[in-house]
């Protein structure tokens, strides 16, 4: 019964991908108002519109990256400008749709995709806050998303099929009834079916809160902030559990904070890793474009006792035209050794990109990762997707990506990683093409490659990729499918896999969605299936 409704499943999508009418996933706004830090787009609608999410201006029938998205209206956002091009006052910006994620994670990293392996922006960017005094009287805004999902792996070897469930609640309620006070949450659960017993022994285990925190804004440069958050200007060192304060001197911006960093086992609270630090950061405005440079210190406790004390540098210029640079790096200042504590100066952690836009076809992109390795504290993706997380993120990394022709571009990226401590080096080589517009489905194809050695293994992947919209505004859809070759040098044992995925997006109503994604993983020993469902309310 399984098979004949996968099967079913699989015809329909498609089918309708091949002969659903068709029409860009674009959202048009305007430039309606911009300051030195931030630039504010009007919508129709911001519905579809997620915080991070990349808009981008036309020319010439190209596409090109101009902003990133860091606060949301029911019908503007508050953007950082990442663009040397100058953007004025009514300019035309578009937010492309991309497809509903089947497979979400919570991680400090980011995901690789088919046609992009970068992020525009590195995840520890410090990027300004929205100039409040903007914001027109503290009026009220609240957003949010409840959302619910169903996983199901299913197994032909035998073993029991799996079933999870998840449920999201997101929200973010700014100046409530008009006052000072601002609240955020991010609260997830999940369980498996069958396994409540499980639940109730660690209820920490299932139950996470990414985000619960209140806002008091006394005035346009002072914040004061309780509860668990990420502060975007040290978002290296994670969440903070406890107090923080703010003020704002002009282009100087000064900070500090108290409290505790969540457990590294169920990131519940944890009162015994005492921390406290404080940050101060300059924007500069210089030639065209902006610098800026933040110093933190922070000190870090367990159980009473120093665990670290670490300086933190961040460094962002746009000063050179089409030329981005980004650079993070952490010194630790303490020491213990044998019983022995001392201070020291040990650079520990370092992240240097940059980014060279040299014509409207050719881009170039080259950064360098020693950071320490991601913590996945919810994470649903395969095998094969969490290696190329983990075997591609630091090291060397350079990336080409040129556009010959409208609707058609190449990209090439490369990584190489050498690890001291077991004399091992692990080296990656990314290709891919994709047109935009293929004639009569008017659809979006792309295919990839992808080569990966490491001290253990060596193999590749190749993949296809078919995206379009079904029904203009409506229903989304895509096909994929990924062959898998990897050998395990040390045991010899070889891993050949065929997966193939369709996922599925309708926009039921204006604030309400359905996803719908399967992946089949089939191998010379194993073959399993795996579901994905989800339902989101926006309000």
């Amino acid at each position: 019964m399984m098979k004949i409704a996968l099967s079913i499943f699989v015809i329909i999508a498609f089918v309708t991908i091949s002969w659903g009418q068709s029409a860009e996933p674009f959202l048009n706004g305007s430039i309606s108002y911009k300051n030195t830090q931030s630039v504010y787009v009007k919508f129709e609608s911001t519905d579809l519109i997620n915080v991070g999410d990349t808009l981008f201006t036309q020319k010439e029938n190209q596409f090109f990256a101009a902003l990133i998205v860091k606060n949301i209206s029911s019908i503007s956002c508050v953007c950082t400008p990442i663009t040397d091009d100058e953007l004025n006052i009514n300019d035309r910006v578009i937010f492309r749709r991309k497809s509903i994620p089947a497979q979400p994670a919570i991680t400090t990293g980011e995901d690789l995709e088919i046609e992009a392996t970068e992020p525009l922006v590195p995840s520890t960017i410090f990027t300004p806050d929205p100039d409040i005094t903007e914001f027109k009287s503290r009026e009220q805004s609240v957003r949010g998303r409840l959302s619910a999902s169903w996983y199901g792996n299913f197994y032909d070897t035998g073993l029991d099929d799996i079933h999870k469930m998840r449920y999201v609640f997101t929200m973010t309620a700014n100046h409530i009834n008009g006052s000072k006070f601002s609240v955020e949450t991010y609260l997830s659960f999940r369980h498996t079916l069958g396994e409540w017993e499980e639940v109730k022994s660690n209820f920490n285990r299932s139950f996470k809160a990414y985000n619960l925190s209140v806002l008091y804004e006394p005035n346009t440069t002072t914040s004061i902030l309780l509860g668990r958050k990420i502060n975007y200007h040290i978002s290296n060192i994670g969440a903070i559990d406890g107090l923080q304060a703010q003020k704002r001197f002009g282009n100087v911006t000064t900070g500090a904070f108290i409290g505790s960093r969540p457990d590294h086992t169920d990131y519940s609270i944890n009162t015994d890793l005492f921390q406290f630090g404080g940050y101060a950061s300059l924007l500069s405005k210089v030639r065209k474009g902006t610098m800026q440079n933040t110093l933190a210190i922070v000190q870090q406790y367990n159980n009473s006792l120093t665990d670290r004390r670490f300086a933190y540098f961040q460094h962002t210029n746009s000063i050179f035209k089409k030329v981005y640079v980004f650079t993070s790096f952490e010194v630790d200042l303490f020491k213990n050794e044998n019983g022995n504590a001392s201070s020291t100066f040990k650079l520990t952690s370092i992240y240097f990109s940059l980014r060279y836009r040299i014509s409207k076809k050719l881009s170039l992109f080259a950064s360098y990762d020693a950071r320490n390795n991601i913590i996945y504290y919810e994470t649903y993706k395969n095998f094969i997707d969490r290696l190329i997380d983990e075997e591609t993120r630091q090291g060397f990394r350079l990336r080409i990506n040129y556009r010959p022709i409208k609707y058609l571009s190449f990209g090439a990226s490369g990584g190489y990683r050498y690890q001291t401590n077991n004399s091992s080096t692990s080296k990656n080589t990314y290709l891919y093409a994709n047109y935009s517009r293929v004639p009569f489905i008017n659809a979006s194809f792309s295919i990839s490659t992808t080569l990966i050695e490491t001290s253990y293994l060596k193999g590749n992947i190749y993949g296809i990729r078919l995206t379009r919209d079904i029904i203009p505004g409506k229903v989304f859809g895509e096909i994929q499918y990924r062959n898998v070759n990897y050998r395990y040098s040390r045991t010899e044992t070889e891993l050949k896999q065929n997966i193939f995925s369709t996922n599925i997006s309708w926009r039921i109503k204006k604030r309400l969605s359905l996803n719908l994604y399967y992946e089949g993983i089939f191998g010379d020993r194993n073959k399993y299936n795996r579901m994905h469902l989800n339902i989101t309310k926006r309000f």
